[in-house]
């Protein structure tokens, strides 16, 4: 199940972040089972987390917290983690990049679902294999139904 919380009102269709998160299930399984939390945050949050979890004093685009305990309760559904994307900063990275605002939030939201899956890019080979990951993340987006959405 994904929750999302938006407090900051980011323009981003509920539908989309779902697409990217059933595309993620599917690639990662089990599909059924999961509970992410997806929220939106302003800089002055970014920043502070970042600092506060990395050591970096500035606001960044997306974090990933991984869930302390994956094993589930006796009735609840396992948690994966929290993604947390700074929506102004994704917003400048789509105007530098020359895509839409909402490609860019779909492809932070992926980036952040395969952290919390066990990716990294800390090498060279893991960057690697993480960005194929979430190529085929969005691409099963882009060839669903929400690709009018994702542009």
């Amino acid at each position: 199940m994904l929750e999302v919380s938006n407090p900051v009102g980011a323009p981003v269709p509920r539908t989309l972040m779902a697409a990217v998160f059933r595309s993620f299930r599917r690639l990662h399984g089990p599909a059924r089972g999961i509970n992410v939390s997806l929220v939106f945050v302003d800089r002055k949050t970014s920043r502070r987390w970042n600092r506060t979890f990395r050591g970096t004093d500035a606001p960044t685009d997306v974090l990933s917290f991984p869930a302390s305990d994956r094993r589930p309760w006796p009735t609840a559904k396992p948690k994966l983690g929290e993604v947390i994307i700074c929506y102004p900063v994704a917003v400048q990275q789509a105007r530098a990049s020359r895509h839409g605002v909402r490609r860019e939030v779909a492809e932070l939201f992926a980036h952040g679902l395969a952290h919390l899956a066990g990716y990294d890019h800390d090498t060279k080979a893991r960057a690697e294999r993480m960005a194929t990951f979430e190529a085929k993340i969005i691409t099963a987006v882009y060839t669903s139904t929400h690709k009018s959405t994702i542009k």
